[in-house]
């Protein structure tokens, strides 16, 4: 009997005149701090609309948008800065220069506090761990930056947990090598909350790279509250090299976001096999 392999694939679902109409046009420009340096990697976008971008390693970025479909603001934001926003007028007076800086002034994240006591700690698994090569999860294509790909880990207690690492495995061998980002939030009767670290997490998935685990302890993440940890494409990738493992968990909650600083969905019944290594 020969095998069925299944593929799930999440993503983009933009209405493609976004794109192609005749009356779109093409914001282009490069997020700086305020000595002028670039800022790599920042989320630019409509809130929740499922329209947006990153820019790259250099700071630039190109978003197509159409001004005729302009009905909330864009967004410019990264962990570590405060959020700038521009309104439909603003908007407007952008797209008539051909190249823009977008100014972002640094601010501290300020996290909640995390109670921990002196008792002795344990090192525990949260998490779903499988390395199956007929079943994955993947971003659909590479058109849009921003994508996010996350699972949902239950705190079961009230008791503060300190991550160690996240682990996962992919399906493929990349032939190249890549950057995601990994984001950590709160998560409150499943609805994404904000972040639980206050650095930018970048991890560089290497050629021929199968099993993946990321060192979480300098970024001293403490929680006591459910948790979102998911995935971010960063870097313009064939989702071919992009396979994460995943399995048929009945308690596994996949969020999935189309774009940039798009609106959160939710894939219950299956999901993706990521690992939290954890002190509790």
């Amino acid at each position: 009997m020969g095998t069925i392999k299944l593929y799930f694939f999440f993503g983009l679902q933009i209405c493609i005149s976004f794109f192609v109409s005749a009356q779109s046009v093409t914001l282009k420009g490069t997020t700086i701090a305020q000595d002028n340096t670039p800022i790599p990697y920042v989320n630019i976008g409509f809130h929740q609309a499922d329209l947006g971008t990153v820019s790259n390693d250099k700071g630039h970025f190109t978003l197509r948008i159409d001004p005729k479909t302009i009905t909330s603001e864009l967004i410019f934001s990264h962990i570590g800065y405060r959020k700038q926003s521009y309104g439909p007028d603003q908007i407007d007076s952008l797209l008539s220069l051909s190249q823009v800086n977008i100014m972002l002034d640094q601010q501290a994240l300020a996290l909640d506090t995390v109670e921990v006591k002196a008792d002795r700690m344990k090192t525990l698994l949260m998490g779903d761990s499988v390395n199956s090569a007929n079943l994955f999860v993947s971003f659909k294509d590479s058109l849009n930056l921003g994508q996010e790909i996350g699972r949902a880990f239950k705190a079961k207690g009230k008791k503060p947990f300190f991550l160690q690492s996240l682990g996962f495995s992919l399906n493929n061998k990349p032939s190249v090598s890549y950057k995601l980002r990994v984001n950590i939030r709160e998560l409150k009767d499943d609805e994404v909350g904000d972040f639980v670290h206050d650095r930018e997490i970048v991890m560089q998935i290497l050629p021929a790279q199968q099993r993946v685990i990321l060192d979480l302890t300098p970024y001293s993440v403490w929680a006591d509250h459910d948790l979102l940890v998911s995935v971010e494409m960063i870097e313009n990738v064939a989702p071919a090299q992009i396979q994460f493992s995943a399995g048929l968990f009945q308690n596994n909650i996949v969020f999935i976001r189309d774009a940039s600083l798009g609106k959160w969905k939710q894939v219950r019944g299956m999901g993706l096999a990521f690992e939290l290594v954890v002190l509790r």
